[in-house]
C-alpha cells in the first residue's frame, strides 16, 4: 500500500486518499489586509507586475508617482527595458529602462517636450489614457459627466467601455484625482482580466489544532482580521500511479470536501489538478465573513466515508 501524509497533522495512520489541508496564506504583503484591492494586489504580485514598495508591504493608499507607473505598465506588457529613450529628465532614475521602453512602445507621451516628469504624481484622466494606449483600446464616448472637455476624455471613455472602471461615483470619473497604489492594482487586474487571488482561509495545516490521537477528529479557534472575502481550497491528494479502483474512487462524486458556515452548507466547485507523481481533488470558493465570531466545520468525504472532521471557532477582528 502506498503511503500518504496527511499536510498538517502529525498521524501514524496510513491513508489512500488523504486530506490536502491548505495552509492559511496571509498575502504577499502585510499592509493591505481589509482592502477592497487586495485580490487584485495579490493577483498582480503574482504575475509580477509589483515587487511592492518594500519588503513584504505594498504601501496602498499612496499614489502613484509616473516612474512607478511605467514600471508596472512595462511588467504588465512584458516589456523588455531599454536603455535609450526620448526623455532628459530620467537619467539615473531606478524605473528609468522601463520609461523608455514604454515610450518606445508609443504607451507614454511625456509631459512636455523631451520631458517625463519621473516624480509627478498621476491623475485619473493621465492614467486612462496610459491603460488604452498600453491595451489598444479604441476611444469611446465618457459616460462620465465630469470628463467633458477633458483632453483624455475618449480614453476615459475607452477604459470604461473595457470594464476597467467604474467611475468614482455615480455619472462621475473624478478626473483630477490622483491614483492609489491599491487602486492601480485593480485598474491593471481588470485590464489583464486577471482572476482575483483571495487570501486563502485554511482548515488545518499550520493552524494550532486539538486533535484526536487518530487524527481525524479536530477543533481549533483563531482570530483573522476583517477581509471582504477569503478564499477556499481543499480536497484530497493521491499519489500516483494509481492502484485497485483509486481513481474511480477519487473521481467519485461521492469523494468530496463539504465546508458549513455558521451552519449554512457553502457553495464550493471541484477542481482537478494533476502534477507529476500526484493529482489533486480540491474544492474552491469563497466565503464572507463579517465581524464577530463563526464557526466553520470541515469535513472530508473519501468515496461516501467521512474521514476527517475539523471544527474552527474563528474571530473576525477590525
Amino acid at each position: 500500500m502506498k503511503r500518504l501524509v496527511v499536510l498538517g497533522l502529525v498521524m501514524s495512520l496510513v491513508l489512500v486518499g488523504a486530506p490536502s489541508l491548505a495552509a492559511p496564506f496571509s498575502g504577499m504583503f502585510n499592509d493591505d489586509d481589509g482592502n477592497v484591492h487586495e485580490p487584485n494586489i495579490q493577483a498582480i504580485a503574482q504575475e509580477g507586475i509589483t515587487l511592492g514598495c518594500g519588503p513584504s508591504v505594498y504601501c496602498p493608499g499612496r499614489t502613484i508617482r509616473r516612474d512607478e507607473m511605467a514600471s508596472f505598465l512595462a511588467r504588465a506588457l512584458q516589456l523588455p527595458m531599454q536603455t535609450t529613450g526620448p526623455f532628459t529628465d530620467v537619467g539615473n532614475n531606478i524605473h528609468a529602462g522601463a520609461i523608455n521602453a514604454i515610450a518606445n512602445a508609443g504607451v507614454t507621451l511625456g509631459c512636455a517636450p523631451d520631458r517625463y516628469c519621473p516624480a509627478e504624481p498621476v491623475r485619473r484622466d493621465q492614467m486612462a489614457s496610459f491603460l488604452a494606449r498600453a491595451f489598444a483600446l479604441a476611444a469611446t464616448p465618457s459616460p462620465f459627466t465630469d470628463t467633458v472637455g477633458n483632453v483624455h476624455e475618449a480614453n476615459i471613455g475607452a477604459i470604461a467601455g473595457a470594464g476597467i472602471t467604474l467611475g468614482c461615483a455615480a455619472s462621475q470619473y473624478c478626473p483630477t484625482g490622483l491614483v492609489r497604489r491599491d487602486e492601480m492594482a485593480s485598474f491593471l487586474a481588470r485590464a489583464l482580466d486577471l482572476e482575483p487571488v483571495y487570501v486563502l482561509l485554511g482548515m488545518g495545516s499550520g493552524l494550532p489544532l486539538n486533535c484526536s490521537k487518530d487524527g481525524l477528529h479536530c477543533t481549533g479557534a483563531f482570530t483573522v482580521p476583517l477581509r471582504t472575502f477569503y478564499g477556499i481550497s481543499e480536497g484530497f491528494y493521491q499519489i500516483l500511479p494509481y492502484m485497485g479502483d483509486e481513481q474511480a474512487q477519487l473521481q467519485s462524486t461521492s469523494t468530496r470536501f463539504e465546508l458549513t458556515l455558521n451552519g449554512f452548507l457553502q457553495n464550493l466547485q471541484p477542481v482537478t489538478v494533476e502534477s507529476t507523481g500526484s493529482v489533486e481533488k480540491r474544492f474552491e470558493g469563497t466565503i464572507g465573513l463579517s465581524r464577530g465570531g463563526h464557526q466553520l466545520i470541515a469535513r472530508w468525504y473519501w468515496n461516501g466515508q467521512l474521514t476527517q472532521t475539523t471544527v474552527l471557532n474563528l474571530t473576525v477582528s477590525g
